[in-house]
């Protein structure tokens, strides 16, 4: 394992430069489908989405979220300014085990020159450095798929001296996996083949104990929250697939994630694939789960790139792979001879290590160059994973949307909140707001009639170039936010009002007004 724990502290150190030093929110699931809720069930209050009432989301990652969340409670630090790096920080950790996965990987399929460089690229590359602190199912899968793939290419003779423990941990990676990410089962199966194929039984037998102890876990975790066992899931299925409803959010055309992933990594996989024939008879489970992952996601209309994230990590171990087969030991040595003379003999140096130097010096390039001037800057647009010229982030830029939230979170005289600049869901929500008052937005204004707004709200979130700060006198200017500004009451009226408004049940055009939920959640 030489260098490895240095390449994941390394990794570990990026992940935490971006996650803590540049507040941003890639999509709005990761904020209310999950950030939220924990807080809800901690706390007590939270926007509650039309997910949580039609019951099609499970409790598991909200649960895995709620858990230090109610320490930080506990501990008084239950400030956001606080707990939201401190979570943030222990997902970080978490993704570090893509970078020991992925050296296993390699170690496995190809040699310890192969883990290395699959621990380095994955520790270096800057959707996996992103995505660290987003706790999304498609991540956190990808997590747990990875571990499985680990464990399951281990030579057969390394796990026969404890195919108890392996077998169990396998079993439990895999069920994981499923259970946060169930569109992950097919690439999943190709594992499972394997492990058929090439483990004892007694290997499979404490594997499909493991997964099972999950799966029992996560039925029972639907049950206790949605009063059914395995019930999001089975209305995921219903309203997503038999409703058709995943295709109001959207439908695009099937090369939509092969363009995706060209427009992420530019040529690079093309480049690598050309003349990596050798490698398919012992790498062909890696490109398998690849296939299958882009084939079934393509089979459903609304598609999101951030849905194929577990292809990232697969890629670049086989990118790492292909490359120490395509570099001899002296290939190096060689090109840097042929570099130094006048005019480059054909013979001084193959296709095969051009291509795998000019891939070793892509990769990092790419993957770290991506940290501060994203390939694909399509990735960090807003919050829709689309291209918005108009408004696009990269690493180096913190949403002010957020950090608004967060400066009202200390605000001592706090009692209403107007966003005039954002809709609800491209907010931060009561997670990093983390005060239980009134948050009214543009439709809400007109309800208020003759009455001052700071009868209703102490601050108002404005954007100056669309000319909807305040004019009432009762407001002076507070703080300037990139394009936003915060606007706060100058005096705290006799009586504050509210409107007779549920503002935390979000209604969704399209579903609300067509479906009646069909579970009684436990949790509200």
């Amino acid at each position: 394992m030489s260098g490895i724990h240095a390449i994941a502290a390394i990794g570990l150190v990026l992940r935490l430069i971006v996650a803590i030093g540049f507040e941003q929110v890639h999509h709005p699931d990761e904020v209310f489908q999950y950030w939220e809720q924990a807080h809800r069930w901690v706390f007590g209050y939270g926007y509650i989405p039309w997910e949580y009432r039609f019951g099609i989301r499970s409790w598991l990652i909200p649960t895995l979220l709620a858990a230090p969340l109610y320490l930080c409670k506990l501990l008084h630090l239950d400030q956001p300014s606080f707990y939201i790096p401190f979570i943030q920080s222990l997902l970080c950790l978490a993704s570090i085990s893509v970078i020991y996965s992925a050296y296993w990987i390699g170690c496995n399929l190809g040699s310890e020159r192969s883990g290395q460089l699959a621990s380095l690229f994955t520790a270096c590359w800057y959707e996996l450095i992103y995505f660290a602190h987003k706790p999304t199912p498609e991540v956190l899968g990808a997590y747990c798929f990875l571990m499985a793939v680990a464990i399951a290419t281990r030579p057969p003779r390394s796990s026969q001296s404890a195919p108890r423990r392996w077998g169990l941990l396998w079993g439990i990676s895999s069920a994981l996996t499923v259970a946060l990410r169930l569109q992950y089962l097919p690439a999943l199966a190709i594992v499972g083949l394997w492990v058929l194929w090439r483990r004892r039984w007694d290997f499979v037998a404490w594997g499909s104990l493991g997964g099972g102890l999950v799966l029992l876990g996560v039925g029972g975790l639907d049950w206790i929250t949605w009063g059914v066992p395995f019930s999001s899931y089975v209305q995921n299925y219903v309203f997503n697939k038999s409703y058709g409803v995943s295709s109001l959010f959207g439908v695009s055309p099937w090369p939509y994630y092969l363009e995706g992933l060209a427009y992420a990594s530019g040529i690079l996989p093309l480049l690598i694939l050309l003349g990596s024939g050798p490698a398919l008879r012992r790498c062909w489970v890696l490109l398998a789960a690849i296939a299958l992952v882009v084939l079934t996601h393509t089979w459903i209309p609304h598609k999101e790139y951030r849905f194929i994230f577990i292809i990232i990590p697969l890629w670049l171990i086989w990118v790492a792979i292909v490359l120490d087969r395509d570099l001899p030991l002296d290939g190096l040595a060689r090109l840097l001879t042929a570099v130094r003379q006048v005019s480059w003999p054909r013979s001084a140096v193959s296709a095969q290590t051009l291509r795998a130097c000019l891939g070793l010096v892509l990769v990092p390039l790419i993957g770290l160059g991506g940290v501060l001037l994203p390939p694909a800057q399509g990735l960090y647009a807003g919050f829709y994973g689309q291209p918005q010229w108009g408004k696009l982030y990269t690493l180096v830029d913190r949403q002010p949307t957020l950090i608004s939230y967060l400066r009202l979170s200390q605000e001592p005289q706090l009692w209403g909140v107007l966003n005039l600049a954002y809709p609800w869901f491209a907010t931060g929500g009561y997670s990093y707001l983390h005060r239980d008052v009134p948050i009214y937005f543009g439709e809400h204004r007109a309800l208020w009639g003759q009455r001052q707004a700071s009868d209703y709200v102490s601050h108002i979130i404005c954007e100056p170039e669309q000319n909807n700060c305040p004019q009432e006198p009762e407001f002076e200017r507070w703080q300037h936010l990139n394009n936003l500004e915060i606007w706060r009451a100058t005096q705290v009226p006799q009586q504050v009002q509210t409107l007779d408004l549920d503002l935390k049940n979000v209604l969704q055009g399209g579903v609300d007004d067509r479906f009646k939920p069909q579970v009684t959640p436990h949790l509200r």
